[in-house]
This record gives structure tokens, C-alpha cells and sequence, in this order.
């Protein structure tokens, strides 16, 4: 039976509607049971069908939780964030959690629901704190610059004028600032917006060349991004290169926060493994440095030994430097003489070429700290190859390391592998010098003597090591003595050296300050830092050196420094005052960068007229 209802009169109700009521009621009943019995089912057992029959089937399982959850799992990324880093690293974790529905980055306006918001800055309602890029400002490679203030930074992204000399600097002018294009977060890391119309975006890989362009340049990069060519400054007083100051409380660096959404389940998983993932790619810990200092000519024959005895202690060459140079994480330096016991010196006013000293004298290297000495020189078969031995031997005594001679060839062109706070250094040396012969200095399949080096003994060298340590370093004799640059021979090698993969070459010989190829991505060649202990008093360039002064970290080469030192009384280095200080960087600057010529700079009428005021 049908009944109508008439506006205004009351329906009659069926008799057979309440109890259609109450079966639709049960209906609902029974459905809402199994709707929560399929709901923990599948949480704790997914993927088992009841057999039984008196269970949910799994595809009705799959239609109840696909019901319960988001089409998307969605992760906000907030303005200022570097999208596809964030993209980087996610994609791979979310590829091995097997997650079975699409994960996107999406603007906050575009969910309601995210696994996770990323945002830039330090947010303290966030759930999870990150420390992203640091940020470093680098300047030419021959600037005087050591150190800027944040407060000067500020300043110049937001486009007001800072001069050179505000930070002590001779560079005349006002700073010319760059920043790399793409620079996610540095807006947070110097505090101030990156809205200046004077503020200059350029690609991050060409900011090395253009610093070394113009020294009014001042540029600020990634860390990541920092090597050997450019030089790095510390920013109030802290540096990331250097070992100065407090590394954790370095202040220019991007933070991050991350707020994480509910979550349960297989989304719960997924978000804690992106936040694992994003940890580790964001790690607040600054890299772990190696600081390498290497000096020039070590020569304790004639008035070094003299002095020496005079002075009544075997360490006495050593006085002013020995705990600087003990304070370095690895020294490095190469010694030009035979150690005896059974040879009488041959001091003060002989006018000898054969250099020799006690085996004692080398308590003076151990006082400063020495870790390896290289002996690839002219001068270790002074007095016969039955002498290298005692001379290497004596170095052996005092654990002090030694490349580049030996008993026989192979033993010479050997590379010492020393390590230093879990990083492995391969160090080879050998000598090579720009005279018709150099077989007298050289060992041979059964003698005594230093390396024979060339292009392809330098490959093969390299090559022994490859795959056993971290850098490779190559400290050679070549090259022609008191000139301002590498010879043709020099450069060869040096060439071969870099191509080989050595990191970093140390030359010496000349005995005199030379250029240095500082602007190749691929490492860094002081083509002679001169000399450090001898007593060559006749010309102002052999009494003036360079310390060099290298920093690893980071699985490369982050910073090359020139310490300028000054010898006095015939033996003894100390640390260069300001008008040698600057003398000595000047000379390696003009000859470095092609404004002196490659010529001899012990005589002053062949001087380039740049260096007038050394004359």
C-alpha cells in the first residue's frame, strides 16, 4: 500500500516501517563493527586474509584504510628553502620505504594536511631544528684581508657602501659584493633581505675567477663550495678554514625548521625517515680540518752549524719558530744535507758546497715538531750514498717520517703515507734540478741516494697510492736557482704532478721565493717557498721565505696561506714584521699574476721596476 501525504494532513505510518527501522538500524550495527574489526585488522595484521569466513577479506580492508588516508603525502616547503635540495634528498628515502602513494613538495596554500612543513629560519614552535648552508666570504687569493664583521656584511647586502680600509685593508675603494646566484637561505643566515637593487647575483662557479679579478671583490659562497684558489675570511673572529676560533658558533649559517604533521602507520615511518635523512644532509658540525705548515731549504752545514754550536743547543735554529710550527696538526720539511757522525763539519768561512752536520742536530727538527722530512735534493750524496743511510737513519731514531731517498731507487721514489685526525697523506719527493746532470744525486737500483723524478716517474708514484689514502703530496728539488719563477722543466712536472692527482706541491731549491700557481681547480704548486734555515746572507731574497700554510678538510684542499719568514744571524727564521711581510707576499703576488718577469732577483739592476722599493 502507498500513501500520499496531503499538505497539511498528518501521514499515517506504516505498520512494517519500524521494523524496517530497526533492521536498517542493525544494518549499521554490524557495519560499524566491522569497519573498526577491519580498520585494526589491517594495522596489525595487513595482508592476511580470514579463511575462515567469519573475517573482512583483504580487499575490503584496502577500500576501508584507503578511505582513511591522503591521496598525496605532502611536504610544504616554505619561501627561502632550497627546493631541489629538499628534493634530493627526500626522492632516494622514499624510494627504499616502498611508500605506495605519491610524496610531493607543495606550496602550504595547496594542502590541509601535510606529513611535514619545511621552513627557513630558526622557528622555535617547530618541531625539529637544522643548521643548512654556511656561508663564507671569499676574497682574491693575494688580498690582505683576514677577518669581516657580520655587522659589515649586513650592511653591504643591504646595499650600503663599506670601504676596504674600515676592515684594515690597503685595498683602496669601496667593497664591490657578490652573491652566487640560487642563494637559498643566505637571507636568514645574514638576518636582512636580499632586496637590495645593488646587491650582484652571479653563477656560483665563475665567483673564483672574478675575485681573483679585482681585490675590491668580496664574495660570499657555501662552504661547500670554498677551496685552495680564493682566500677565505673569518667572520667575527671565527674561521671555518683556518682553525680560528669556535667552529659551533660560526655565526653565518641557514637554518631550517621542520613542523611534522599527524601521522600514523606507514606515513608515520616515512616522516621520521625523511627527517633522519634531512638531518644528516643538513649536519650543524663543521668539517674536521687538517692544518699543514711546510717550510723551505733546511741546511745545517756551514754557519747553521757553526751558530749552532755557539749557541750551546741542538734546537738552536729553531728558537723563534719551533711552537708555531709545533702547533700545526702535520709539518712538513725538507732538509738539504747529510747527518754524520763520522764527518767533521766544515763551519763558518769555508766557502764549502758539501753540507753536513751531527746526527744530533736532529733534536732541532723534533723540538719543532717536524713529522716528515723530505730528502730529495742535491746535496744528500755530499759525502758518498754510504751516508744517506746514517742520514735517514738518525731521522728514524727520532720518529720522524722521510720520503724521497733511500737505500736503493725503489725505496727513493717511494711516498710515505702518514696520517693525521683519520686522514691518510701520501708525501713523495725526489730531485730534479735545471744543471746538465743529475745523476750524481740520484740512487740507483743498488745505491744509495735521492729520487730521480720526471713526468712519468710522478704519474707511477701517484698512482702506487691511488685508492690507499686521501691527498697526495709532491715536495720536489727543481728548478733554477734565485729566479723569480718555474722553469720549463718545473712547469712539466708540475703539470704532470697535477694531472697525476697530487693535491699539493711543495717545491724548493731555488732558494729564493718564487710564483705559485694558485687559480687551478685542481691543486695548489708553491713553486719554491726558498729559504727557511741556512745561512745565505749575500742577497736580500735568499735571508726572505715563505712558511706555507695548508688546510684539508672536507675531502680537499680549503686554504693556502704564505707565512713570510725573515732568517737572521746566518740560521735562524722567525715570523717576517710588516715591511718584510709584505715585501715577501708582493714578490710571490707580481711573479704569481705575470707583472715581474721570470728572471734572477739577486742582482737589483735586473729587478722589475715593481719592486724599486725592495732594491
Amino acid at each position: 500500500m502507498i500513501m500520499v501525504g496531503v499538505r497539511g494532513q498528518r501521514t499515517p505510518t506504516p505498520r512494517w516501517e519500524p521494523r524496517l527501522r530497526t533492521t536498517a538500524i542493525s544494518l549499521a550495527a554490524i557495519a560499524f563493527a566491522g569497519l573498526i574489526y577491519g580498520v585494526f585488522f589491517f594495522i596489525s595484521e595487513t595482508g592476511d586474509d580470514d579463511s575462515s569466513g567469519g573475517g573482512i577479506s583483504s580487499a575490503v580492508r584496502e577500500q576501508v584504510t584507503t578511505a582513511s588516508r591522503p591521496a598525496t603525502a605532502d611536504i610544504v616547503v616554505g619561501e627561502g628553502v632550497d627546493r631541489d635540495m629538499i628534493e634530493s634528498v627526500i626522492r632516494p628515502v622514499v624510494v627504499a620505504s616502498g611508500y605506495d602513494r605519491p610524496v610531493q613538495l607543495v606550496a602550504a596554500a595547496a594542502t590541509t594536511r601535510p606529513l611535514m612543513t619545511v621552513s627557513a629560519g630558526a622557528d622555535a614552535a617547530a618541531t625539529v631544528q637544522l643548521a643548512g648552508a654556511r656561508w663564507v666570504p671569499v676574497v682574491n687569493f693575494f688580498h690582505d684581508a683576514d677577518d669581516i664583521p657580520l655587522g659589515v656584511l649586513q650592511r653591504l647586502v643591504r646595499g650600503e657602501a663599506a670601504a676596504w680600509s674600515e676592515l684594515g685593508s690597503a685595498v683602496p675603494g669601496d667593497v664591490r659584493f657578490i652573491v652566487p646566484t640560487g642563494s637559498s637561505g643566505l637571507a636568514e643566515a645574514l638576518q636582512v633581505d636580499l632586496v637590495s637593487p645593488n646587491l650582484e647575483v652571479q653563477p656560483a662557479d665563475a665567483i673564483p675567477a672574478l675575485v681573483n679579478s679585482d681585490k675590491v671583490i668580496l664574495a660570499l659562497i657555501p662552504f661547500a663550495e670554498v677551496d685552495h684558489r680564493v682566500r677565505s675570511l673569518a667572520v667575527d673572529g671565527i674561521s671555518l678554514t683556518r682553525q680560528v676560533g669556535d667552529p659551533a658558533a660560526y655565526p653565518l649559517v641557514s637554518r631550517l625548521s621542520l613542523s611534522l604533521g599527524e601521522a600514523d602507520g606507514q606515513e608515520a615511518s616515512l616522516r621520521d625517515s625523511l627527517v633522519t635523512a634531512l638531518r644528516e644532509a643538513y649536519r650543524a658540525e663543521p668539517a674536521q680540518t687538517t692544518r699543514l705548515l711546510a717550510t723551505g731549504d733546511i741546511i745545517f752545514g756551514r754557519c747553521t752549524w757553526t751558530r749552532t754550536i755557539e749557541a750551546g743547543v741542538n734546537h738552536a735554529a729553531f728558537l723563534e719558530v719551533g711552537e708555531f710550527l709545533e702547533a700545526a696538526d702535520f709539518t712538513l720539511g725538507n732538509m738539504d744535507n747529510t747527518l754524520s757522525d763520522s764527518i767533521e763539519p766544515r763551519g763558518c768561512g769555508t766557502g764549502t758546497l758539501n753540507f753536513v752536520a751531527p746526527t744530533n742536530f736532529v733534536e732541532g727538527l723534533v723540538y719543532a715538531g717536524f713529522d716528515v722530512i723530505t730528502q730529495g735534493s742535491n746535496h744528500v750524496r755530499d759525502y758518498g750514498s754510504q751516508y744517506v743511510i746514517e742520514t735517514y737513519e738518525a731521522l728514524d731514531r727520532h720518529g720522524i717520517a722521510h720520503a724521497g731517498a733511500g737505500a736503493n731507487v725503489a725505496e727513493a721514489q717511494a711516498a710515505v703515507i702518514h696520517e693525521v685526525n683519520g686522514v691518510r697523506f701520501a708525501i713523495f719527493s725526489g730531485v730534479n734540478i735545471d744543471v746538465a746532470d743529475n745523476s750524481p744525486y740520484w740512487a740507483t737500483a743498488d745505491s744509495a741516494g735521492s729520487a730521480p723524478i720526471d713526468e712519468a716517474s710522478i704519474a707511477a708514484v701517484v698512482e702506487s697510492v691511488r685508492g690507499q689514502v686521501d691527498h697526495v703530496i709532491f715536495a720536489p728539488q727543481w728548478g733554477t736557482e734565485y729566479i723569480s719563477g718555474p722553469s720549463q722543466s718545473q712547469q712539466a712536472m708540475g703539470e704532470a704532478a697535477l694531472a697525476a692527482g697530487v693535491d699539493l706541491v711543495v717545491g724548493n731549491h731555488p732558494h729564493v721565493p718564487q710564483s705559485a700557481l694558485y687559480n687551478d681547480e685542481r691543486g695548489f704548486i708553491a713553486w719554491s717557498l726558498g729559504n727557511f734555515v741556512y745561512d745565505q746572507n749575500w742577497c736580500y731574497w735568499t735571508e726572505r721565505s715563505n712558511i706555507l700554510e695548508a688546510v684539508f678538510g672536507d675531502g680537499r684542499l680549503l686554504s693556502v696561506r704564505y707565512i713570510p719568514v725573515k732568517i737572521e744571524n746566518f740560521h735562524r727564521p722567525h715570523i717576517a714584521e710588516a715591511s718584510d711581510r709584505s715585501n715577501v707576499l708582493t714578490l710571490v703576488e707580481l711573479a704569481s699574476t705575470g707583472q715581474l718577469a721570470n728572471d734572477f732577483i739577486c742582482n737589483s739592476g735586473n729587478l722589475s721596476t715593481a719592486l724599486a722599493p725592495f732594491e
